[in-house]
């Protein structure tokens, strides 16, 4: 078992391709890549096993935020108030920004980390 954070070019590889699988959240692919690597190599790299919990974490949480906005949007949709209306608007669109802005930056971050 790997117990340094040192990992080898196979590992990194990896690594690199658990965070942009994250580019592909439809259908929830990356959460089921995320939890095989994790399950497949727990044992065999403690550097890994952790990058794959962050990815697992990553997705899950754009998979919340989505989920928020599309409550925010139904909202929206469906308000008879005017004031209400461009609460949930605003709302919408800032989760919708926060959810994309995250979305497209952690990975590349993790990314060069590796």
């Amino acid at each position: 078992m790997n117990i340094t954070n040192s990992y080898n070019k196979k590992e990194k590889l990896l690594i690199s391709f658990i965070w942009l699988i994250q580019y592909f959240n439809i259908l929830f692919f990356p959460i089921l890549i995320t939890i095989i690597l994790l399950v497949k190599y727990r044992n065999k790299s403690v550097y890994l096993s952790k990058v794959c919990k962050k990815a697992l974490n990553f997705s899950l949480s754009i998979v919340i935020y989505y989920l928020i906005t599309f409550i925010f949007g139904f909202i929206t949709n469906h308000t008879n108030s005017d004031y209400l209306f461009y609460i949930f608007l605003l709302l919408t669109i800032l989760f919708l920004l926060f959810s994309n802005i995250l979305f497209l930056i952690y990975p590349i971050i993790e990314i060069k980390k590796a």
